[in-house]
């Protein structure tokens, strides 16, 4: 995820995977994690 002139790692923990599935305009970010065999979804938000 990108902050002004840098970039973030969206690496939730303990997460088996991490996939990032789309941004918006403001730079939201979806997509989605697997805990222990089960995928969930997440939106993240930059920091302002």
């Amino acid at each position: 995820m990108r902050s002004g002139d840098d970039y973030a790692t969206l690496d939730l923990p303990g997460a088996a995977a991490t996939r990032a599935f789309g941004i918006n305009a403001r730079g939201m970010v979806v997509g989605s994690y697997v805990v222990g065999g089960r995928t969930s979804a997440f939106v993240a938000t930059p920091e302002r």
